[in-house]
């Protein structure tokens, strides 16, 4: 959910918002620019750019994120199986002997 809303107001805003304007400024602001951005190759390659690194920047944060929560839930579901073993371990000792 967090990566679909992150995603989808990042790309109105960097997309459909320049686009209505007919991709004539650029989607963020530049302050620390080189370049002349009013040159149309430097421009087409800058916009294109802001396009792109603003999602990606989404889903690196997104995944450092949901990584600490998957990390805590695996280890959540291997302590509860090895609870789960050691409350049965008689069943279980029970069922191995059976079966040689």
């Amino acid at each position: 959910m967090l990566m679909f809303g992150s995603t989808l107001d990042v790309s109105f805003h960097n997309v459909v918002v320049p686009a209505a304007e007919g991709f004539h400024k650029l989607p963020a602001k530049m302050d620390l620019v080189f370049l002349d951005i009013d040159d149309p190759a430097y421009f087409d390659a800058i916009c294109f750019f802001q396009i792109i690194y603003k999602p990606t920047l989404i889903l690196v944060y997104v995944g450092l994120q949901t990584m600490p929560w998957s990390l805590l839930t695996f280890g959540m579901a291997q302590l509860d199986i090895l609870i789960d073993n050691f409350e049965n371990m008689e069943k279980l000792m029970i069922q191995t002997k059976e079966k040689k």
